[in-house]
This record gives C-alpha cells, structure tokens and sequence, in this order.
C-alpha cells in the first residue's frame, strides 16, 4: 500500500492544477492525501495547508466567503460544492497540521457550512430526507430527488465534526440521513441500491451504479464511526444494515478483484473508484472487528488490492475511473462513461488514496 500510494499521490499533485480545486472531487482527493500523509509519514502536508490556506485568503473562494461572512451562491446539491470539502479543514485540526490559520478559525469554516449548508440544506422529502431539485432526463418533480452520492457527501462533515465537537446531535443528524437514504434507495432483494430515486412518482433510476453504491457504503462508514465514538445507540442497527450490505457486495465482486461500473451487469467494464470505496469500507468494518470472521474478510480484501494494484501503472495514473456522472437514463449511457485519467477527479481518485490507508491500518489490526 505505501508503494502504491506514494506513486498514485506524487501524481496528483504533479497535476494539482487539475486535481485541487474546492469541489466533491477535491475535497476526496485532499482527504485521501491526508490519510495516506498520515499513514505513511509522507510530506504532502505543506502543499495543502497552501492550498486550504489560498481557499481562506482569495476572495473568489467558499472558504473565504463563509469566514468573511459572504453569501454563497444557491447550491445544487448537498455535498457538490461547499458541503463536503471542509473535512480538510477538519483533517488539519485532526493531525495537528497548522496552515497560517488557527485551527479555531479551520473548525469556525467547517462548523459555519455544516450549519448554513448541511443541516440547513433547504430542500427534503416529506419525511425530512435530503433531496435534490433535479433528477434524470423525462421525469417529474422539483426537489424530490435522492441521490445515492448524498450518502457520503451529504454526512461526512456532520459525522466528522460530530467526533471532534463531541455533538451528538451532528451524529444523529448523519444517521437518520444516512437510514433514509438507504430506505429510498435499496433493492431489498440483492442489496444493492440504485444510483438515484424519484419521490414525486416513486421510481428509481434505471441502474444500481457502482460508484453510487460506494458513497453510500463510505458514508455509513462514516456516521457509524461518529455514533460508536460518542457510544449512542443509534450504533447497533446502522452497525447491522452496514454488515447485510458488505455481505451482499461481496457477491459483485469479479474474479479480478473490483468490481463493474453497473454492479449487476456481467458486460460492464471494471471501475476502479467504487472498487476502492468497496475496500476501504471494509476494510475499516474488519479493522474494528463490525464483522466477523475476520480470515474470510482477509481474503476479500487481498483480493480486492491485487485488483485496484493492477489499475495502477508505473507512472502513478489510476485506469479503469469513471468520470464523474449524472443519474443517467439508461444502461447504455453509464457504460459509455469515459474513463481518461485527467476526468478522474470527480470520479473518485481520491478513493484510491484512503484504500490504500485503510488497507494498511486493517493489516496493521490483525
């Protein structure tokens, strides 16, 4: 993992011009730099308390507006644009990585969008689940859209926030959101959950995307370890749901290792950021023993690295990611997805990144 992870990060940051920006894709790819600078001692850290100190010092930034008290313009989407990417702020606090910022001023951001633009998000179901104002193409409805992407994008900073704030309220706040979610979206039948739901005629999307279905699993990653450090009881029946979804994804997993683009499709092309928040996820579940029979997870997990270590090539370039992607129409539009490795920001490269962490702590665990 740390050969694989120095490789993949130094690659990124050689094209930070592509890949650092303050968006869902960047605050990943922050994040898994983070991780990886962590658990591998590496020194990315310099490189982004400069970035996340230009974010707080240029006008034109969220991170500026909101400490400046600004208005920001309406967002689409819960976690897209301003929601998510202040988990970095929150990582500097965590490793105790001083940018020219206090960290009372890191924690003032991401406390001020956690309230203003995440629990404050204005548009929900009638039974209070986050929802979008769009969907996919031929449907009806304003705002009664819910997208598996929310699931992580839309409680990562309330559950982070939740851990360091000691906020019970944050973290049951990211459950229910989360449970609902997962209530909206899930085929009870194979387990998998569709990319996107329509409250206004109670329909899914065509297709159980791969990448949707590894937001959702980061995302309950997330809340459950927020609600377990806090020791509220909200814990044990996330704990249960999270494990019948591990069990169920285990059966998509390909004799390569990863898993496809659509996660039922036998004719999808193998898609290496889900494959990497598959891992990731459970490999944090098996590292806090959430499941059992750890030898039998072992080999899943083995399995799953030998794979997303074959879309790595030599140069650091991570194949086999879909750019980032809508709620398509139909089957035929997420298999024509493109796959280049300079639209991968916002397909999940940063997954790839917390993998390979994840990976090392879990082994670290046995």
């Amino acid at each position: 993992p740390e050969q694989l992870a120095g490789v993949v990060a130094d690659r990124i940051v050689d094209n930070r011009s592509i890949f650092f920006h303050w968006s869902y894709g960047g605050a990943l790819i922050f994040d898994g730099l983070f991780q990886v600078n962590q658990t591998f001692g590496f020194n990315y850290a310099p490189i982004l308390n400069e970035y996340l100190d230009l974010y707080l010092n240029t006008s034109i930034y969220y991170g500026y507006k909101v400490l400046h008290n600004q208005s920001v313009l309406p967002q689409t989407a819960i976690g897209d644009g301003v929601g998510l990417f202040p988990i970095n702020y929150l990582n500097r606090v965590t490793y105790n990585l001083r940018g020219n910022f206090s960290h009372e001023v890191d924690l003032k951001v991401a406390r001020t969008i956690l309230e203003k633009y995440v629990i404050g998000w204005p548009t929900h179901l009638s039974d209070g689940t986050v929802s979008r104002s769009h969907g996919w193409l031929g449907q009806p409805g304003k705002d009664t859209f819910v997208w598996a992407d929310d699931g992580f994008m839309g409680v990562a900073l309330a559950s982070r926030l939740a851990i360091l704030d000691k906020n019970k309220d944050y973290a049951r706040w990211a459950a229910f959101q989360v449970r609902r979610f997962t209530f909206h979206l899930r085929d009870y039948v194979d387990g998998l959950a569709y990319h996107g739901y329509n409250d206004a005629n109670k329909e899914h999307s065509c297709c159980k995307w791969g990448r949707a279905n590894g937001w959702l699993m980061m995302g309950k990653v997330e809340v459950l370890e927020a609600l377990e450090h806090l020791g509220l009881p909200e814990a044990i029946e996330l704990k249960l749901e999270l494990q019948e979804e591990i069990f169920k994804i285990t059966n998509f997993q390909t004799s390569d290792g990863r898993w496809r683009q659509l996660l039922d499709y036998p004719e999808a092309f193998l898609e290496t950021s889900c494959s990497a928040m598959f891992l990731s996820s459970i490999a944090r579940a098996a590292k806090h023993r959430w499941l059992p029979d750890i030898p039998r997870w072992t080999f899943i997990l083995d399995k799953a690295w030998d794979g997303l270590a074959r879309a790595v090539q030599s140069s650091g370039e991570v194949t086999g990611i879909c750019a980032g992607t809508g709620i398509q129409e139909n089957s035929v539009d997420y298999l024509r997805r493109p796959t280049d490795y300079y639209l991968s920001g916002p397909g999940g490269l940063g997954a790839v990144l917390r993998a390979a962490a994840d990976m090392k702590h879990f082994t670290d665990s046995l």
